[in-house]
């Protein structure tokens, strides 16, 4: 690993680089100010509610399932009928993913995203507006506005993330070298964070050195990155569609770089 370049209207600039992880970094063009939202009558309870429901439930429902697979593989070293019985349950998660993710649907407003490519299918995510209101009132306003339509996975990590957003240097059929580098004609935002940790399915917001600069770019963890705890704001969860999401074409240039015909979130809509 080493330093991150990045260009600002033709000026460039290093960043110190992680050694011991990838960080989904990038910078846009300076922003004019931001406007501050006070905190809503009644946030502290529903963030002890969206703890709950994106913490506590999910990590149970994982111990749960681990330990049954834990118990089908021991039983199933023994028996022919079990390993029987093993590959049956298989194939039932593989051709109902529903069944293995069972990740509650929360207040919203949720985010549909299709995608194509490699990855071909729909993703709903569960926007977490009682933790980040300015986070998620700009992605839903972009995706209102439909500036995520044809915008590509620039940079995909195997193990790690895809990351996504950059309406400025992203869209599909232009020049996409210099994705990851752009934002949104909106304001970049004060950093929301939080205590909800970056496990699988999580969607954070990608920004660069600067905590306040996050803007339209995000991205989708394959994988736990407990290191980005408290250091990117959380801006929900996939609730549906992570069988679509471990299918995006990985990255094979620096840094996780999709150099050639990236998968692309073809219409992005708000639902609910």
């Amino acid at each position: 690993a080493g330093p991150f370049t990045r260009r600002i209207y033709g000026v460039e600039r290093h960043m110190a680089h992680d050694v011991a992880a990838e960080r989904p970094l990038w910078s846009s063009p300076p922003a004019v100010g931001h406007a501050h939202v006070a905190r809503k009558p009644g946030m502290r309870k529903a963030k002890h509610l969206t703890k709950l429901r994106t913490i506590i439930v999910p990590r149970v429902i994982a111990l749960a399932v681990r330990g049954l697979l834990g118990t089908w593989k021991r039983i199933s070293q023994r028996t022919p009928r079990m390993r029987i019985f093993r590959l049956t349950m298989a194939f039932v998660v593989a051709a109902f993913p529903a069944l293995a993710q069972s990740v509650e649907d929360g207040p919203g407003p949720n985010l549909e995203i299709t995608v194509s490519g490699e990855a071909n299918g729909t993703v709903l995510i569960d926007l977490f507006e009682d933790v980040a209101p300015l986070h998620v009132g700009q992605l839903t306003t972009l995706a209102r506005l439909q500036a995520y339509d044809g915008v590509v996975f620039h940079r995909v990590i195997e193990g790690f993330m895809a990351q996504t957003g950059d309406v400025e240097f992203g869209l599909v059929g232009g020049d996409t070298r210099r994705a990851g580098m752009g934002g949104s004609s909106l304001s970049d935002l004060p950093a929301e964070f939080s205590d909800i940790p970056f496990d699988r399915g999580i969607v954070g917001m990608a920004r660069s050195s600067n905590p306040n600069s996050a803007n339209s770019q995000f991205f989708i963890m394959f994988e736990p990155g407990y290191f980005l705890n408290g250091q990117y704001t959380v801006v929900g969860r996939v609730i549906e569609g992570m069988d679509v999401v471990d299918q995006i074409k990985r990255g094979d240039g620096p840094n996780g770089t999709v150099t050639s015909q990236p998968d692309v979130m073809d219409t992005v809509r708000v639902k609910k």
